[in-house]
């Protein structure tokens, strides 16, 4: 499976380490949730942008 190595100060990993156990995950764990989400949610965002572009005009004439 592929991977990735990531760099993180000291304080960044300790910041990290603490979310990651009080989400009660391991920080590998933590790490792939947290990418994978923002990720997501990037893609939601851009689908719910074009979503509000072609549906400008009927926006519009509902707010009349």
């Amino acid at each position: 499976m592929p991977g990735l190595s990531i760099s993180f100060t000291e304080d960044e990993l300790e910041r990290v380490r603490g979310a990651a156990a009080r989400d009660g995950l391991s920080l590998k764990a933590y790490a792939h949730n947290v990418v994978v989400a923002v990720a997501s949610s990037d893609r939601i965002a851009d689908i719910a942008t074009g979503v509000a572009a072609r549906s400008k005009e009927l926006n519009e004439r509902l707010a009349q």
